[in-house]
């Protein structure tokens, strides 16, 4: 997330631009993409990698794919294939036999940093999330986002909250260990 603001200003704004070359004492063009796993994961081709090395069904299992707010908006920077609805992350998690489950909140925001600079703030919208997670039949909950992870796994004692890569992994057999 930081990464794709950084070069989206360095694209827009010449004077921030100005202002990281002189930091970094080398032009900076931003001519390189930045690309997150869950859009690399996304692409058609992986998809279909994927899907042929799949080794174990996660049939039954429903998933509530949580994308929050760093990974869906602003949508001209974050480039989600629906800002209001992305789809992404439910199509890999249905690649492993597991239902993504309709629910209301797979956009809304954790809270992000604030757990840690005001804890108070962010609770009621952690619990939110969670709390409609459950009320949808979520067995688990699947992000994209290092900070979201760690926010609502911190309050949810009942519903697992992991990584979409890490059900990838259970889905293609890889050991717990590895």
């Amino acid at each position: 997330s930081r990464m794709q603001y950084s070069r989206h200003a360095v694209l827009t704004d010449e004077k921030k631009r100005e202002e990281i070359e002189e930091i970094i004492g080398m032009p900076c063009s931003g001519a390189n993409p930045v690309v997150s796993f869950l859009e690399i994961f996304s692409r058609p081709e992986v998809m279909e990698a994927v899907r042929s090395k799949l080794v174990k069904n996660l049939n039954g299992l429903k998933v509530a794919c949580y994308y929050g707010c760093l990974t869906s908006r602003p949508s001209q920077i974050a480039r989600p294939d629906d800002p209001e609805n992305p789809m992404q992350m439910d199509g890999i998690v249905s690649l492993t036999g597991a239902v993504p489950v309709p629910w209301d909140f797979k956009t809304e925001c954790c809270g992000a940093s604030h757990q840690v600079d005001a804890p108070k703030a962010a609770l009621p919208l952690i619990q939110r999330i969670l709390n409609n997670a459950r009320e949808h039949g979520a067995d688990c909950i699947v992000t994209a986002c290092p900070l979201c992870r760690y926010n609502l796994s911190k309050y949810s004692a009942d519903v697992p909250v992991v990584y979409f890569t890490e059900l990838l992994a259970q889905a293609l057999g890889v050991e717990e260990e590895a």
